[in-house]
């Protein structure tokens, strides 16, 4: 299946809240990824749509990463990836909890 990208002008959110904005260069999807390769996603329903917006730049890069490229990944890359991950999780609790969320 290919990637399920929309992309949308920035125009205001129609009365919708916006969840999560993510600048150029963070990485998306992560909790379901992690969750996925652990056999621990309870409900794939509830997993996030992604939405590219417009407002930082009118083109984006998106990269994909499946499990079967992931498995083929070499150890110290995997691991790499998952240290970026979790500081970009560890980041992402700390602006929240900064924010009053």
């Amino acid at each position: 299946p290919g990637l399920a990208v929309a992309a949308k002008g920035f125009r205001g959110r129609g009365g919708k809240r916006l969840r999560k904005r993510y600048p150029p260069g963070n990485v998306v999807g992560n909790f379901s990824f992690c969750l996925r390769l652990a056999d621990r996603l309870i409900d794939p329903g509830l997993v996030s749509r992604m939405i590219v917006s417009s407002k930082f730049s009118p083109t984006t890069e998106v990269w994909a990463l499946r499990r079967a490229a992931w498995e083929q990944l070499p150890s110290d890359l995997q691991r790499a990836l998952c240290d970026m991950v979790a500081f970009q999780l560890a980041d992402e609790k700390q602006h929240t909890l900064l924010s009053g969320e």
